[in-house]
């Protein structure tokens, strides 16, 4: 049961860890592109 459950942490912290550099990289792509032009 508590292996099971720290697997499902995992797996979520995966998936926010997942968001947060789609994120980022979205944000460094935007300010670069406003700084070229």
């Amino acid at each position: 049961m508590m292996a099971k459950h720290g697997t499902i942490q995992r797996g979520m912290e995966n998936h926010v860890l997942a968001y947060v550099l789609r994120e980022l990289q979205e944000n460094f792509v935007k300010l670069l592109s406003e700084r070229i032009l």
